[in-house]
């Protein structure tokens, strides 16, 4: 390797021979000098480092001397040494906001409007439905007409279908499901009405998706479980609070859980280990494990808040995978009875009935746990994004692009420690003892 010193502008203008030569206060940029059989010697700034995801080596290239300078590539080195500090791939990151901004560019020359793009939505839908002998057509497209002309044109019929967010949506479905008495019956909204509209948009945007008109990356904006609180409180529905266990008496549980080793039990603690939800995980496939990475990535479909969740897993989550791979049957890791099908909801919950554990936690209490674990030896934004909740407001999260997935990842081997015993408090005794309670 050649001898590691300072750059400087003169420096590199009189180095001919070639090789990489690199920069003595910028930790991982090098100067890769290059000659043609011509005689031309080219000189570009390269980028070193190890992938915080792969672990592979992996080198960016920083562009041509001295179209780029020495300045500019020691100021993008220290910009991909923080993504890296942060668990995030600079070159990935990177394709990323090419993506992006190739997405946006794309938007702004092509989409149409949502006016538009509903009225293309509709003819193709009406056109369906006719092929089938439906009487769309005659008995609901009125109807679709008119809650998009009263009640959804006015507010975002003229803008661009790549720019309409969550937000835009919210404004429209709010007044009309608080919409009660006089107002309902003249047909100027109502939860009934409300309901209608979140659908239908909902189709429409799935839509856009499908004609490229909007990014597959980016949520549904209409989603169901983004207006669940809007929409709910209208509707006069309450939050319900899952029961959960104690903390320390989880490693108790976990031991007991590991004595069974079968596939509802290797389920219920890779909830334990992981935090996911109870649907997340029984719906978990093989091919969204990565095992190089150790991680698990839930797709955005699968997910309550419409966004891909990656999961690092810890040594008990991978050594449940491998248990689970041993007696792969098909494409689920914890698959049901039926063949090709996950397992049933009920199924871990009946477990936990059987061992007397039924009226002291819930599945979902499990979360509670872990939050309150890592809330105590972390801090709580950390507990938030290892359990995939919204993290600040709507501006927060759009700077907000770490998913912080190196923290998470040390977060969740402590809490692991702590269920195997191997941690201070987390010793599994064999009596298993839940305070009740409601989180």
């Amino acid at each position: 390797m050649a001898k590691k010193e300072m750059l400087t502008v003169k420096e590199i203008e009189a180095k001919t021979t070639p090789g990489r030569f690199g920069d003595g206060i910028t930790q991982g940029l090098y100067l890769s000098v290059t000659k043609a059989k011509s005689g031309k010697v080219s000189r570009a700034f390269v980028y070193r480092y190890t992938s915080p995801i792969t672990s592979k080596i992996r080198e960016a290239g920083l562009g041509s001397y001295p179209g780029v300078s020495l300045a500019e590539a020691r100021e993008t080195a220290r910009e991909f040494a923080k993504q890296k500090a942060q668990g995030l791939d600079p070159l990935i990151e990177r394709e990323r906001e090419r993506a992006e901004a190739a997405a946006t560019e794309r938007a702004a020359s092509s989409n149409p409007t949502f006016e538009a793009a509903a009225e293309a939505f509709l003819a193709r839908y009406t056109a369906q439905k006719n092929a089938k002998g439906s009487k769309f057509e005659t008995a609901t497209l009125p109807s679709w007409r008119s809650t998009l002309a009263n009640h959804v044109l006015p507010r975002i019929g003229k803008i661009n279908v790549a720019d309409i967010r969550r937000a835009d949506v919210a404004a429209i479905l709010g007044p009309l499901s608080l919409a009660k008495g006089k107002s309902a019956r003249e047909g100027k909204g109502g939860p009934t009405v409300a309901l209608a509209v979140r659908s239908r948009l909902e189709n429409i945007f799935d839509f856009c998706v499908e004609e490229g008109w909007r990014s597959d990356e980016i949520p549904n904006p209409a989603s169901r479980n983004f207006h669940k609180m809007t929409m709910g409180a209208a509707l006069g529905r309450k939050t319900k609070n899952h029961r959960c266990a104690a903390l320390d008496s989880v490693p108790a549980l976990w031991a007991r859980l590991a004595q069974e080793d079968d596939t509802t039990s290797n389920a219920i603690r890779f909830i334990i280990a992981t935090g996911v939800r109870l649907r997340e995980a029984l719906d978990a496939r093989w091919d969204e494990v990565d095992f190089a990475t150790n991680t698990f990535t839930i797709p955005a479909k699968r997910m309550k808040k419409g966004v891909a969740h990656v999961v690092p897993l810890s040594a008990p989550a991978l050594a449940i995978l491998e248990a689970q791979k041993a007696k792969r049957t098909g494409g689920h890791i914890f698959p049901g009875r039926l063949a090709g099908s996950p397992m049933a909801s009920v199924s871990p919950a009946s477990r936990l009935r059987s061992l007397g554990l039924g009226e002291a936690t819930s599945l979902h209490g499990f979360r509670s746990n872990i939050f309150d674990f890592v809330t105590e030896h972390f801090d709580r934004e950390l507990a938030e994004r290892i359990l995939a909740h919204k993290v600040g407001s709507e501006v927060t999260a759009a700077y907000m692009k770490t998913t912080l997935l190196a923290k998470r990842r040390v977060a969740l081997e402590a809490y692991a420690r702590f269920l195997t015993g191997e941690a201070a408090g987390g010793e599994a005794s064999n009596v298993v003892q839940f305070a009740g309670g409601v989180k």
